[in-house]
């Protein structure tokens, strides 16, 4: 299994620009029209793009139930990366199956040390999303 999620989550490598462009600050509970000054000033995750996916690959199990009706694809979470750099308010933007959704919230939820994003040299709430993809690799492969 542990071969299964590491193919799977190596696919995530190709969608990195999918979800890097998909930061915005949080002003209360809406997202703002506010833009971050530049990429720099995005909230990040301790060795970026590398460093949530060897966390996935470290942390993400394939639900048994899925995998045996092998149901694949992306889960896509949305959440708050908080002033202090904690994520918060995770929520399935685009669901695939219920333990699918399940467990891409369970693993996001346990993501911490980000930088925070920075507004006006000030860290700010920011809407961070994350695709999750799950794939079954072909026994052929």
């Amino acid at each position: 299994m542990r071969l299964l999620l590491t193919a799977a989550i190596l696919l995530l490598l190709g969608t990195a620009s999918a979800f890097a462009q998909s930061y915005q600050p949080v002003q209360g509970d809406t997202l703002s029209d506010i833009v971050l000054e530049h990429p720099d000033a995005y909230p990040e995750y301790p060795g970026g793009v590398e460093g949530i996916v060897k966390f996935l690959v470290e942390n993400l199990r394939y639900p048994e139930d899925a995998c045996s009706l092998n149901i694949q694809g992306r889960v896509i979470v949305r959440f708050v990366v908080d002033t202090e750099g904690k994520v918060t308010n995770p929520e399935v933007v685009h669901s695939i199956y219920p333990s699918l959704d399940a467990e891409a919230l369970r693993v996001v939820s346990l993501l911490e040390g980000f930088t925070p994003g920075i507004k006006d040299g000030k860290a700010v709430r920011t809407w961070y999303t994350l695709p999750i993809s799950f794939r079954i690799p072909d026994p052929q492969d």
